[in-house]
């Protein structure tokens, strides 16, 4: 049974006159994946590090494991792991020496600190570099590093700020499916990404910030389940006119400088559009189309334009 980790009730900050993040309610559980996802400066970093510790609340509550950590950050750092959105300076450190120095400092025993250690390196494939140190390290390279530092003690409660920028395809999908491990294991993740594919496939559950406040609040299952009842239609127009016919088309869009119309239809009405759109590219009306199912790309992006 999923417990409660993190309990955030009315959380606010501000930076003079700026709103940062607005009245944020939510709760995390054990167990669950939660991305965060919204344009830049919507207020992602700023939640996910009063969430850590690291940036005071000017109001609000933050309850982490039941312990009231909102003036206490020293507590909040001492209970979350966290992976930040830049860099972290390791220069003149291996990537063994960086990972095990974490280890140490959240009192790993030594054999524990060897051992996992020595399984992330080999996990991420990072066994050529295990003794180069971070300065001569790529910017992704710089990052595998920076993950492995973070959950090199199997926390209980990590957070992660865009972790996998710069990273390779493949190690991308071997940083997701670490923490679907730990995940499966009862941890609790929150991590900010724009790659919404990346979302779709591993996340349990999305909010999407804008403007400093949480939009929505989705589990991806749902999204899952509706991706066999609707459809994604897209059309390059030559004839305007052509527009009409599917005028009356759920969620339908025309952008005038790309000469795009897009629209979603239903599983029964599938076969009809088809066919009207083979008719269209007979009569040269339309240039080309695209047929897919309705996804997490769909939704934000049309809740960006509303």
């Amino acid at each position: 049974m999923k417990k409660e980790t993190i309990v955030v009730k009315n959380l606010k900050k501000s930076y003079s006159s700026k709103i940062v993040t607005d009245n944020i309610s939510v709760t995390f559980y054990s167990g669950q994946i939660v991305a965060l996802i919204g344009h830049n400066g919507a207020g992602k970093t700023t939640f996910l590090n009063q969430l850590n510790g690291l940036i005071l609340s000017d109001s609000g509550s933050i309850q982490i494991n039941g312990i009231d950590v909102t003036n206490h950050p020293n507590q909040a750092r001492e209970l979350v792991s966290s992976m930040p959105q830049f860099q972290v300076p390791i220069k003149g450190v291996t990537i063994q020496e960086a990972v095990e120095c974490i280890g140490a400092l959240k009192g790993m025993k030594k054999s524990d600190i060897q051992s996992s250690s020595n399984q992330l390196i080999s996990y991420l494939n990072l066994e050529k570099w295990r003794h180069t140190t971070g300065e001569k390290l790529s910017g992704g390279l710089q990052r595998l590093t920076s993950f492995a530092m973070s959950v090199v003690d199997t926390p209980s409660i990590v957070i992660l700020d865009e972790p996998t920028n710069d990273v390779d395809p493949y190690r991308r999908m071997l940083m997701w499916r670490h923490l679907r491990n730990l995940a499966n294991q009862g941890s609790t993740i929150i991590i900010v990404t724009h790659n919404l594919f990346e979302v779709e496939r591993y996340a349990d559950r999305y909010l999407m910030i804008d403007k400093g406040q949480v939009k929505k609040d989705v589990n991806v299952s749902d999204i899952q389940t509706q991706r066999n009842l609707r459809h994604q239609v897209s059309i390059s127009i030559l004839d305007e006119d052509t527009i009409v016919r599917f005028s009356q088309m759920d969620s339908c869009k025309y952008d005038n400088i790309e000469k795009r119309l897009t629209f979603t239809v239903k599983k029964e009405q599938l076969k009809e559009i088809v066919s009207i759109i083979m008719d269209l590219l007979e009569e040269d009306k339309i240039i080309s189309y695209d047929l897919k199912l309705k996804n997490l790309s769909y939704d934000y992006e049309a809740y960006m334009n509303e």
